[in-house]
């Protein structure tokens, strides 16, 4: 009885410890299996992409304002990998460097450089409220671009990014609800993305502002459209699409989501709280609709080709990260880490290339 009693305990006592042994196995052939099936689909996918011939002279002056709560980091980590790839120069920040301004909320200055001796650099994709001083940190023949977002987006990612929760002491739908009251409280507007603009105030003229957008701008990206505003921008920078990649941050908050009928009414708020604003989106909005019509068939397939890469790139990622870049040193897990570049990251990378 001793005896079965020790062998009964024994397996009792094994049996977790071989059941998590066998979790940790699986794990491991599971995450490998998932390598070699996104290894296999991209070997038989990029055929359609190596037939994407690289450019005899992609452009590398260009400037990008970044806005407030757009995804304007997003475009200016895909824009700082192109010049990291291109070898051209950035204006970058002085100072710790990650925040992405340029003296901002101030005027640009200067000063406010990381390297106070070059005159004019290739590309700009930083925060600075726009004008004529930031526009000539870059060639007169560079293209300009910014970027606009959906009035309701962008309240509500500005309302969690910026706390306003905690400091108006409600949610997001008392929020938009008692929109009017609230916004005389947003700092004097500044954060906003008419700021960034350097628009005349809140209840700007909207003719005036559209007209003197498209004077400086030759691009107005949307947020709700990016892959077509990236493949747009990659055909006037004479550039592979491929170059326009970024992996989703599967770690990102959620904000909170209504229903349907709730959504709309929360949306008819905000606009109506912030007239101007929604008027000039909806005008590029509309713009960039007519810009992928009047071209369809390239800006599509080019469009196909970021969406498909960006998800595939993703997955890869995932993978590579949850084996801990343990595997040899290769392109994808290069590749990977660079994708995965938080701002700062890149900012401390360019700045050592230009050193």
């Amino acid at each position: 009885d001793t005896l079965v009693n020790r062998v009964v305990l024994n397996r009792e006592t094994m049996q977790p410890l071989l059941s998590m042994h066998s979790k940790k196995v699986l794990k491991g052939i599971l995450i490998c299996l998932l390598f070699m099936v996104t290894t296999l689909i991209y070997n038989l996918t990029s055929l359609n992409y190596t037939l994407v011939q690289e450019p005899q002279s992609p452009k590398t002056h260009v400037g990008f304002l970044k806005t407030h709560k757009t995804g304007s980091s997003t475009t200016s980590l895909i824009l700082g990998r192109y010049a990291f790839k291109m070898n051209a120069s950035v204006a970058l920040e002085g100072g710790p460097g990650g925040t992405g301004n340029l003296c901002y909320p101030k005027l640009f200055r200067p000063h406010c450089l990381f390297d106070k001796t070059t005159q004019v650099y290739d590309m700009f994709i930083s925060h600075a409220i726009f004008d004529d001083n930031v526009r000539r940190l870059i060639p007169e023949d560079a293209i300009w671009t910014t970027i606009l977002r959906e009035p309701l987006n962008l309240y509500r990612s500005m309302f969690t990014f910026f706390g306003w929760g905690r400091k108006f002491k409600t949610d997001f739908e008392g929020f938009a609800r008692n929109f009017t009251r609230y916004a005389r409280k947003f700092r004097g507007g500044k954060f906003h993305v008419w700021y960034d603009l350097n628009l005349p105030g809140r209840n700007f003229q909207v003719e005036t502002a559209i007209n003197q957008l498209e004077q400086l701008f030759d691009l107005i990206m949307i947020t709700e459209q990016f892959e077509e505003s990236l493949a747009i921008l990659s055909l006037m920078l004479n550039a592979r699409p491929q170059e326009f990649v970024s992996i989703k941050d599967y770690n990102k908050k959620k904000h909170v989501k209504y229903s349907e009928d709730v959504e709309n009414e929360l949306r008819t708020l905000i606009r109506a709280g912030d007239p101007s604003y929604a008027a000039l989106y909806d005008y590029f909005n509309e713009r960039l609709s007519d810009k992928v019509a009047n071209d369809f068939s390239e800006i599509t397939r080019r469009r196909d080709i970021i969406s498909e890469l960006n998800d595939y790139w993703t997955q890869r990622c995932r993978v590579i990260q949850q084996s801990n870049f343990s595997s040899p040193v290769s392109p994808d897990v290069e590749y990977c880490e660079m994708l995965g570049w938080s701002y700062k990251q890149m900012v401390n990378t360019l700045r050592k290339r230009q050193l």
